[in-house]
Formats: structure tokens, C-alpha cells, sequence
């Protein structure tokens, strides 16, 4: 477990803290009321806000460490389920016993940070933009080398490159890469092959370090020796610019890929602050509701990876707001988790089958926490790519992208923000196609989105129109600005070096940039942006066209 921040523990301590002393003003209230009124109380609608407000307390108590507090509350919660439910009589001399006694027992419990908090690493992923990519390569032959940072660099990878085993272990050991690029042949001066180098490295990694090897072998003992080092893929020789950036990008789109986005659903305010802070400084991106009636409403913004609801709530449970949540189709595939304090496996039963995908007991630890809810998210996500993303490139499908940039649109209009919606086609692609192959011309394809993935912004959206057809839209992005960026691109897309056997051959492509107009939907503007696409075919093709 990785030792949290600073900044994060004092955080989660202060929270102890506070939770702590309205712990005692709610302890406190609940044995006056034990010890003055509850023995003539026989309203079961006030036992049974007086068993709501254990279960809440029970729940908190034991999150934040007051151990004892919430086994009691558990108890009495266990015994007023039973009562009023009608499996048990309606004594309640016990239960008064226990919450008249609650005070005492907060009064030995240090109300300060008296346990370590786990918060566990980032799972990578930022709001917004990010840092490209770092590569070390470890190549002995200069020219190889050379080409290799040549390729890497024309894609944006920052890349460094060591000829010496030693330099380049020092170097991991104070800033580690995103990836490791090993010459499988290399021999250092102190006899190490690149394999050895590897495994060295490795094993002063706290957490596996993608590598890639670059050349392939046929032995099955150095490929096996490969799989323990965690090279996760060999670069076939000769390098081929193409194949290089595409095996890379599939092994790295995590470093780009925007954070997992949590809603969280909860009554209880302090543990809403409390399970935020734990997924924000593991790298969620957080939205919480202490009322459910907006809960639609801000899935529809905020477009969650997961769902997280409490199970009891005053106006409605959460087993309730799921299937309000599963009436909606778009929301089918969005795993909905609960966390609550209930620990009634017939209860927990009950709520799964009612929406559910997942159920946790308060208190759960941090890690654990994380651990969970990151399954489920990436599972949800990695599921929602597989269908919603062309097999071909990994971007967007025709419908899907067009969604996308549907919401995209309106909330730029919301925000009174500029967007650009660009077309794009690459040039002579049947021919490409007639003369060597559709194989070489998948290759061309994948080549543009690639680069289109790797030079756009994360918050840009790309996808696949169809055929040698693309679509991007660029948020916060005004149209000047759009035909310079996707000019830039047309020009670097046009430099790159195809291989067809012995032959190689270039490529192009044209655009349409089209800013929507007051009153245009998306399809029109998708229309108009076409119309400007074959304004430069018309052109010459090799150009982008804006502003009609």
C-alpha cells in the first residue's frame, strides 16, 4: 500500500474530526430520549425513525473509526428490524439499554486521528489535458536507434534514447517512463542482455512497467523469459512507422483515457465527503447527491462510469432510484453499486435483484473501496468501447460519435463556448485500395486515426464516419483555429512513408471545417461541414476548407 499524501490523510483526519463531534451531539440526544421517553413510547412510525437514525449512525461511526459505537448501533438496528417487522415481539428494554449507553462509549474514543488511512495510488487519467507520453529506448545501434525516436517523436512521444544499460537503470530509478523499449540483442560493456536489463528494472518498479521489445524471437524460452519481464509486445524488423505508433497507442490509450467518473447518491453528507475524497485522490473525477431527485438529470451532464447509492434514504431508497435509473435505455449498461451499512444478506438479496450490479457493507476500507468501484468502472467502460467503437481504428461508430457530439453541441450552446466540427476523407482511398490491396489500405486508415488520437485533445471527439471517412469535433474551439490545427495534421498525415512489399507510396486528405450556425442541429452541421469537405476535393484535394 502506498503511503498517502500529506495533504490527503490530514484531510480524512480533520473529517474524523468533525464527524466526531457531531457524534457525540447525536449520542447524546438519542440516550436523553432513551432515558425520558422511550419507555412510553409505543408509536412504531417514532421507533422507526429512531431505527433510521442507528443505521446512519452505524454506518458513519464505524467508516470513521469509532468501532464500538457502530456495533452497538448495528445491534439495535438487527433487533428494531425485527420488531418491526413482526418477527419479534415488541420489547424494547434492550434497545433502550444500548442507546442510553452510547455516550459512554465515545468517551474512551479519541476524537483525533488515532488510524491510518489508506488512500491508494492514482489509476492515471486526468481532467483535461496530459503530459505525452515518456519512452526510454535501449538500442546499441545508432542508426535504429535514431529511426525508432524518429518514429516515436513524429507521433508526439518524448523519447529518450540510452546506449548504456547502467544509464539507463539509473535514470528509471529517478523518473520512471510510461514505457521501456528493449533491443532484445543488446549487450552493454557489462555483458547484460536487454532482457536482463528489463527484469533489473522491473524488479525496482513498484508497479509493472510496460515494455516492448524490439525485435521478435521464435524461441519459446526467450519469448516465455519476455512474458515474466512484462514485454507486452515485440516490434517486428524491419520498423515500420505504422505498426510501430499503432502496437504502442494500443498498449497506452490508458495514459490518455479521461478519469473514471463517479455519481454517488447518499443522505449522509459526511460520508459523501468522506468516499469523495477517497476516489478523487485515487483519480476519479467525483459528482455526489445528498437528494436523489436530480440524480438524472446530472447523469445526463455528467455521463458517470458508475453508480453508487445508499441503500436506506428518507424520500427514496436506493433500490428505487435504480429502476427509475434502468427505466432509461441509455442507462442499461451503467453498473449501479450499493454501499451501505446493511449487513441482512436477505436485504442485500432483495436490493441486488432490484437493479443492482454490485453490493458493499459500510465500513469499507479505502483501498477495498477503490478497488471495487474501479472494477466495475473499467468493466463498464471497456464493455461500452467494444460496442461502441469501430473494430478497426478504436474510434467512434457512425451513430455513437454523432451522439456524442449531439451533447456536445448543446452544452457548448449552454455555456455560450465555441465548437468545431470538421469532416474529413482521405484522398484517392479507392486507389490506394485497387493497387495494393484493402489490407494495406486498413493500414492507411488506421495511420490517420492513430495520428488523429494522438495530436487531437482528450476532451476533442473523433470517430469513424464510414469507409475512409472521419468526424472530429473540437470544444472551445473557434474556426480559424480548427482549420490551422487540422492543417497541421493534413500536412504531418502526408509526410508518412506506406509499405506495399517492395513498393511505398504517401497518402493525403481533405477537410471541411463548419462552425454551427444559431439554429442547426447536428446532422446539419455534419451536412455543411461535408459540403466544405468536397470544396476542397473540388479544390485539389490535400487542403482543409472553412468559412464557406
Amino acid at each position: 500500500m502506498p503511503t498517502p499524501s500529506i495533504d490527503v490523510a490530514q484531510q480524512l483526519a480533520q473529517m474524523r474530526r468533525d464527524y466526531g463531534v457531531g457524534l457525540r451531539q447525536e449520542l447524546a440526544e438519542l440516550s436523553t430520549w432513551a432515558q425520558t421517553a422511550a419507555s412510553r413510547c409505543d408509536s412504531a412510525s417514532e421507533w422507526q425513525a429512531v431505527r433510521d437514525r442507528v443505521h446512519k449512525i452505524a454506518g458513519g461511526s464505524s467508516t470513521f473509526g469509532f468501532i464500538e459505537v457502530g456495533q452497538s448501533c448495528r445491534v439495535c438496528e438487527r433487533e428494531l428490524d425485527a420488531i418491526l417487522g413482526g418477527r419479534a415481539p415488541a420489547v424494547y428494554d434492550g434497545i433502550i439499554e444500548r442507546l442510553a449507553a452510547l455516550p459512554e462509549l465515545l468517551a474512551g474514543a479519541e476524537v483525533g486521528p488515532d488510524g491510518e488511512y489508506e488512500v491508494v495510488e492514482s489509476l492515471g487519467g486526468a481532467a483535461g489535458d496530459v503530459e505525452e507520453p515518456l519512452i526510454y529506448v535501449l538500442e546499441d545501434e545508432p542508426e535504429t536507434g535514431a529511426h525508432l525516436s524518429q518514429i516515436l517523436e513524429s507521433f508526439d512521444y518524448r523519447v529518450r534514447l540510452f546506449d548504456d544499460s547502467r544509464a539507463l537503470r539509473a535514470t528509471c530509478r529517478t523518473q520512471r517512463p510510461d514505457a521501456l523499449i528493449l533491443d532484445l540483442h543488446f549487450t552493454g560493456a557489462d555483458d547484460i542482455g536487454g532482457l536482463e536489463v528489463g527484469e533489473s528494472i522491473q524488479a525496482g518498479m513498484d508497479k509493472p512497467l510496460p515494455m516492448f521489445a524490439s525485435e521478435q524471437s521464435t524461441d519459446f524460452e526467450t519469448q516465455l523469459r519476455a512474458v515474466r519481464a512484462g514485454v507486452v509486445g515485440f516490434l517486428a524488423q524491419p520498423l515500420d512507422p505504422i505498426r510501430v505508433t499503432a502496437l504502442l497507442e494500443s498498449h497506452m490509450r490508458a495514459h490518455r483515457a479521461a478519469p473514471l467518473r463517479v455519481l454517488m447518491v447518499d443522505d449522509d453528507k459526511a460520508m459523501l465527503d468522506y468516499h469523495r475524497l477517497v476516489l478523487e485522490s485515487a483519480g476519479f473525477t467525483v459528482k455526489t447527491l445528498s437528494e436523489p431527485d436530480a440524480t438524472l438529470a446530472v447523469m445526463e451532464h455528467f455521463n458517470p462510469d458508475v453508480l453508487v447509492l445508499d441503500v436506506r434514504m428518507p424520500r427514496c431508497s436506493g433500490p428505487e432510484l435504480a429502476q427509475m435509473v434502468r427505466y432509461q435505455p441509455r442507462w442499461l449498461q451503467v453498473p449501479i453499486m450499493y454501499l451501505s451499512a446493511i449487513e441482512d444478506a436477505n436485504a442485500q438479496l432483495e436490493a441486488m435483484t432490484k437493479a443492482g450490479d454490485d453490493f458493499l457493507i459500510k465500513p469499507i476500507t479505502p483501498n477495498a473501496f477503490v478497488a471495487s468501484v474501479q472494477a466495475r468502472a473499467r468493466r463498464a467502460r471497456e464493455l461500452s468501447a467494444a460496442l461502441s467503437r469501430d473494430s478497426l481504428t478504436g474510434l467512434l461508430k457512425h451513430a455513437d460519435i454523432k451522439e456524442r457530439m449531439a451533447t456536445a453541441l448543446a452544452q457548448a450552446r449552454r455555456r455560450d463556448e465555441p465548437i468545431a466540427v470538421v469532416m474529413l476523407d482521405i484522398d484517392f482511398f479507392k486507389r490506394v485500395n485497387d493497387t495494393y490491396g484493402h489490407l494495406v489500405g486498413d493500414e492507411v486508415i488506421r495511420a490517420l486515426a492513430n495520428l488523429l488520437r494522438r495530436r487531437l485533445r482528450v476532451s476533442d471527439m473523433l470517430g469513424r464516419y464510414g469507409g475512409e471517412e472521419f468526424v472530429v469535433a473540437l470544444p472551445d474551439c473557434g474556426e480559424a483555429k480548427a482549420v490551422e490545427i487540422i492543417d497541421e495534421l493534413r500536412e504531418s498525415f502526408s509526410q508518412f512513408q506506406f509499405s506495399a512489399g517492395s513498393e511505398s507510396f504517401t497518402s493525403s486528405f481533405s477537410a471541411g471545417v463548419k462552425m454551427p450556425g444559431a439554429d442547426e442541429d447536428i446532422q446539419a452541421v455534419i451536412a455543411a461541414a461535408d459540403e466544405r469537405l468536397y470544396a476542397a476535393k473540388r479544390a485539389g484535394r490535400n487542403c482543409v476548407v472553412g468559412h464557406g
